[in-house]
C-alpha cells in the first residue's frame, strides 16, 4: 500500500493505493467531507471483490475543493476485510484514516494517512 496527498485540478486529494491485495468481504465505508459550514456524510455496506493487481489502484480516497479565504477539511475512514491474494496468508481487518486540512491559502497544510490492521481467524 501507499498513500498520497496532493493538489490538483483545484481539488485536494488524499488516496490510498494498493496492489496484489483482494478485497474479501464488507464492512461498513463511511466518508465525511466538511468543506466551510457543509458536511455531507455517507455510510454504505460494502460488498465487492478486486483480484490481486501487478499495479497500484485507488483503494479509498477523498477528496474537496480548495477554495481561497476559506479552511476546509476532508476525512474519510474505512473498514476492510482484506486477503492478501496470491500468497495464501490469513485475512485481515484494515481501518484506514485519511484527514487533509486547506489553510486561507488555498493550500493543503495537514495531511494524515493513518492504517491498522490485525489478523482474522481462518
Amino acid at each position: 500500500m501507499q498513500a498520497a496527498c496532493i493538489e490538483e485540478g483545484g481539488k485536494g486529494r488524499v488516496a490510498v493505493q494498493a496492489k496484489g491485495i483482494q478485497i474479501e468481504a464488507g464492512g461498513t465505508h463511511t466518508q465525511t467531507v466538511a468543506q466551510n459550514t457543509t458536511t455531507e456524510s455517507e455510510t454504505r455496506a460494502v460488498n465487492f471483490v478486486v483480484g490481486e493487481s501487478p499495479t497500484y489502484y485507488t483503494f479509498s480516497a477523498v477528496e474537496f475543493t480548495l477554495e481561497a479565504l476559506k479552511s476546509n477539511t476532508g476525512t474519510a475512514s474505512d473498514q476492510y476485510t482484506v486477503v492478501p491474494a496470491g500468497t495464501g496468508a490469513l485475512r485481515f481487518h484494515l481501518d484506514l484514516f485519511q484527514y487533509a486540512r486547506q489553510a486561507k491559502v488555498g493550500k493543503l497544510v495537514d495531511c494524515i494517512v493513518r492504517a491498522a490492521y490485525y489478523p482474522l481467524a481462518s
